[in-house]
């Protein structure tokens, strides 16, 4: 993979319309024609029988690396369902501008005819991530994250800055966690401990795990099989709140090729009783 050259990013108006305009597009010209009509020919899988990609994935992908190619002259883009680019990141992620799109967030659910599924943009510069897109594509509406100035909605002609919820301890919180990346037989004792917390809900995309967030239904998520697709907008949109963010084994900050247990909390306190309950119960 080329590095991309070291440009300035427009944080403007202009820009935030491009992307928002390239995701209704993907939504309602590539993805919802094909929701509910998939024929078998239409879906594969990819690392286990339950990890799908369909051929809106991959229109969706395309689409959108098209577009925002032009939107930032000289940035890499790395796409979910781009597996020869994603083989370069083992070693070293791109220095300067690079896009990270997921073009259909959920596709498990997409597949089974459920909702739950969305599309992510995330842009980072040199590494860090400055801003975020999660486009809910049966709703028609989107959050946007930026980097130190929050996480707004905007639906139609409407924008509202979001505002988390913070009242409840982490024992009566809601929140969404999953297990998939842990190792057995730890996987298995986290898993049934999962089961135990009554405000612990389920909704197999990560954007929307953000999402739940950013409305005030969550406060908290665990995602324990990390991608920069996914990752890296979830873990924006929780710091862009004022959530805690962090590893859950050494308790460092989260960064595109990292591995391991994400953690996130709304405040230090219920981060570290998330942790205790995750490992120990």
């Amino acid at each position: 993979m080329m590095a991309s050259k070291h440009v300035e990013i427009p944080f403007d108006n202009t820009l935030c319309k491009a992307v928002i305009s390239a995701l209704e597009h993907t939504a309602s010209q590539i993805i919802l024609p094909h929701f509910g009509k998939l024929d078998a020919d239409m879906v594969r899988t990819k690392t286990s029988d339950t990890d799908f990609v369909t051929v809106a994935d991959t229109k969706a992908e395309h689409y959108l690396e098209s577009v925002l190619c032009s939107v930032i002259d000289g940035a890499t883009i790395i796409g979910e369902e781009s597996e020869s680019r994603q083989s370069a990141l083992a070693e070293q992620w791109p220095d300067g501008v690079v896009w990270v799109i997921d073009p259909l967030d959920g596709t498990r659910n997409f597949v089974n005819k459920n909702n739950n599924f969305c599309s992510m943009v995330t842009l980072i510069h040199d590494g860090i991530a400055e801003s975020a897109w999660i486009y809910r594509t049966v709703q028609q509406d989107c959050f946007f994250a930026q980097a130190g100035k929050g996480v707004y909605h905007l639906s139609g002609d409407k924008i509202q800055k979001c505002t988390p919820a913070g009242q409840a301890s982490f024992e009566a919180a809601n929140g969404t966690a999953n297990a998939m990346g842990f190792d057995e037989p730890l996987r298995g004792e986290v898993r049934a401990r999962l089961k135990t917390h009554k405000g612990r809900f389920h909704i197999g995309s990560a954007g929307l795990d953000a999402v739940a967030i950013a409305q005030g239904r969550s406060e908290f998520i665990m995602h324990s099989k990390l991608t920069p697709w996914d990752s890296l907008p979830v873990s924006l949109f929780a710091q862009a709140l004022g959530f805690v963010v962090k590893m859950a084994d050494d308790e460092t900050d989260f960064t595109p090729l990292k591995t391991g247990v994400l953690l996130i909390a709304r405040d230090e306190a219920m981060w570290q009783s998330f942790k205790k309950f995750v490992y120990y119960g």
